[in-house]
């Protein structure tokens, strides 16, 4: 053969296993760190704990059977968590299906998650790619494997028009889910948003086999089936009067620490009603097991005198420390009234908390100062220190006084006119209004 033609072919291969190469480097260009078993928003050196430990919250010893019986309140028509239409059966989401990750309730961590159907995670430095190790031992109830076909096609269900389009709102900043093998997937993310590999983790798996089988409607194809990876399945139920779970036997998630004394009743069942009076009632009356209560008059009238005397039912209150949300009024700016912040202000002043908590709320209730309420980790105590000033400093700088004012520099975070007087607060709230116009 000719040596030119040799050398020319030769020049040509070795111009494409370079830019072939190169094309492969860019394709895995992102730094990811060491594989580990869980999320934190902090990093991992902030995960509590190591793989095959359980929660501290849970027994691992704990008896297992039993049936629990519970109560829900509002009629149920479907048996599908995240389609349009309709109310989901209460349970449905966490006994039926998994999410790539478990969220832990342990009380001082509250943004971290360990792998559930994930058995491993790589996060990029950069934090805008992942990949997600899927756990070879996860089947579903019916003994399909779960693969990343079921994690691609849960991603792509959320262009469906009958998904749910809260969920879509969630999880509009997840660009694209591939498939890199049989167990592997990658996420990557549209913008940088700190949470929004944990965000990734919170999808709920549907197995593809099933809930993309051709010709089925996902909005209406699946109300009356269930089938997920998790550790109950569906028994019987009635639309509008009950729904019982039975614990799966051979779950493949039992083994995993993070479940451990966990999911240990055999049989759970919820009644449902469709007047609170009757199904408080029905609780006094035996029906079923547990009550959560979440009026203060209820826990303050109707709970108590020989129904707890003879031990018909144990009544008590669990102190923990997770964030308690936020309840209150909230004032719409698109409302010209509450423009002006003297305005709010002036409202918020002349709001008596201690009365009404006192008089109406039969003292069950502690007021809100920030969105963190209950956790010390995360709440804002006393003034802010130094690196909080400088943040505030540089958001006031760029959005103004109005959305950052002076005070948020210079006096503990509370209420406007917390700690004062009424009297003194109806002086400073009718100064407020004079000088905003009013």
């Amino acid at each position: 053969m000719n040596k030119k033609l040799i050398k020319s072919i030769y020049q040509k291969q070795l111009a494409y296993t370079v830019i072939s190469f190169l094309f492969v480097c860019l394709l895995f260009s992102s730094v990811f760190a060491a594989t580990q078993n869980g999320l934190s928003l902090y990093g991992p050196k902030h995960l509590k704990y190591k793989p095959g430990q359980s929660y501290a919250y849970s027994n691992p010893n704990a008896p297992k059977g039993g049936h629990l019986v519970l109560a829900d309140f509002g009629a149920f028509t479907k048996l599908n968590p995240s389609s349009l239409k309709g109310v989901p059966a209460p349970g449905i989401a966490n006994l039926i299906f998994q999410t790539p990750m478990d969220s832990s309730a342990d009380d001082f961590e509250p943004f971290s998650q360990y792998g559930s159907l994930v058995e491993k995670v790589e996060l990029a430095d950069d934090r805008m790619t992942m990949i997600y190790h899927i756990n070879k031992d996860a089947i579903f109830s019916d003994g399909h494997p779960v693969t990343a076909d079921d994690f691609v096609f849960s991603f792509n269900l959320l262009k469906d028009p009958e998904y749910h389009p809260i969920s879509k709102q969630y999880f509009k900043d997840i660009k694209t889910v591939t498939k890199i093998s049989s167990h592997k997937v990658k996420y990557t993310f549209a913008i940088y948003n700190q949470e929004l590999p944990l965000i990734t983790g919170q999808m709920t798996i549907f197995p593809k086999h099933v809930y993309g089988e051709k010709g089925k409607l996902f909005g209406s194809d699946f109300d009356e089936i269930a089938i997920g990876s998790g550790p109950y399945k569906i028994k019987s139920f009635e639309f509008g009067k009950h729904i019982t779970f039975v614990k799966n036997k051979n779950w493949w998630g039992a083994k995993l620490g993070i479940n451990k004394g966990r999911y240990n009743f055999d049989k759970i069942t919820w009644k449902i009603y469709l007047d609170p009076v009757a199904m408080r009632e029905g609780f006094k009356g035996g029906d079923f097991d547990a009550h959560m209560v979440n009026s203060s008059r209820d826990w303050a009238l109707d709970f108590k005198g020989d129904f707890v005397k003879k031990n018909y039912y144990i009544r008590g209150t669990f102190p923990h420390s997770r964030v308690a949300g936020m309840q209150g009024f909230v004032m719409n700016q698109r409302n010209d009234i509450f423009l002006s912040r003297k305005v709010r202000a002036a409202v918020a002043m002349v709001f008596d908390f201690d009365w009404s908590n006192k008089n109406l709320f039969y003292g069950q209730y502690t007021r809100n100062e920030c969105y963190f309420d209950n956790n010390p980790e995360m709440k804002a105590n006393g003034l802010p220190n130094s690196e909080v000033k400088s943040l505030l400093q540089k958001l006031r700088e760029k959005y103004g006084s109005s959305f950052v004012p002076k005070t948020s520099l210079t006096k503990p975070v509370g209420a406007p006119g917390q700690g004062q007087s009424l009297e003194n607060n109806i002086k400073v709230a009718n100064a407020l209004l004079d000088s905003a116009g009013w």
